[in-house]
């Protein structure tokens, strides 16, 4: 079968929520789960390129991220890559299971403006937020969907991590998901001990440490649907995890704000 070919077929397979996938228990998502993962592009002074967060696609042209991933001095945002799956090999190259299904081909796409949220500064676990906005629309289809944003009511769902794992931690290098395991504040602040968190951030632990800007989801309602609940802002090297992601729930107004969702 030819490339394109390839391509053409493995635009027909469905994203829709799968709960067998959803419950088998696999640290390795498989090719369609969670499309809307984004991996942050930043380019060195020496013109070299570096993947050092994540984002989560909120709509065809906006990149939800944890705003200290774009607060580095030694590098700048260059592009948002979408719809790859094993960041171990070239985005030039297709994403294939070891069952021989094959994802069509990442999407670069360059950063047209950024968007962090005014409260935020550095050094501080509170209101790590930003959008970025994309030089143009994403292409949307099987492997490239974004993700709901989580409605103003809590409810109490499972929660889970996607994204990549902390490339130190050389569990793997694709796309993964694990259970979340949220904690109270007040036994977060223990673990912490000298690191003041903001009583706003969601706290919990997952086996392994997710890379800054991983998304924190859940998926309820009828038919089931995938929201986008937190966003990691900050990990403690230890496994377990314990890591804090952003509250997307506080941030609703200004998120729609600045990208029209």
């Amino acid at each position: 079968m030819s490339g394109q070919a390839l391509q053409r077929e493995t635009r027909r397979t469905s994203v829709k929520l799968n709960e067998t996938q959803l419950s088998n228990g696999k640290l390795i998502a498989e090719l369609n789960e969670h499309p809307w993962i984004a991996r942050i592009e930043f380019t060195d002074s020496l013109g070299d390129q570096q993947y050092l967060c994540l984002g989560a696609l909120i709509a065809p042209r906006h990149v939800g991220t944890a705003a200290h991933c774009l607060s580095y001095d030694d590098t700048k945002l260059s592009a948002v890559v979408i719809g790859d799956w094993d960041s171990s090999n070239n985005i030039t190259e297709q994403d294939c299971s070891a069952q021989g299904l094959c994802a069509p081909l990442p999407q670069r796409i360059e950063h047209q403006t950024v968007a962090i949220h005014p409260e935020y500064a550095v050094h501080k676990i509170d209101n790590d937020i930003a959008v970025i906005e994309l030089a143009r629309n994403v292409e949307i289809f099987d492997y490239v969907q974004p993700i709901c944003l989580a409605t103003a009511e809590e409810v109490s769902a499972a929660l889970h991590v996607s994204g990549f794992l902390r490339p130190k931690s050389q569990r793997t290098m694709q796309r993964i998901k694990m259970p979340f395991k949220k904690l109270p504040t007040e036994e977060c602040q223990k673990k912490v001990r000298h690191n003041t968190m903001a009583t706003s951030n969601i706290c919990g632990i997952t086996d392994f440490n997710p890379m800054s800007g991983a998304a924190l989801i859940e998926a309820h309602g009828e038919p089931r649907r995938f929201q986008l609940v937190g966003i990691a802002a900050a990990g403690f090297n230890s496994e377990p995890s314990l890591h804090l992601h952003t509250n997307i729930r506080l941030h609703l107004d200004w998120i729609q704000q600045n990208s029209k969702v």
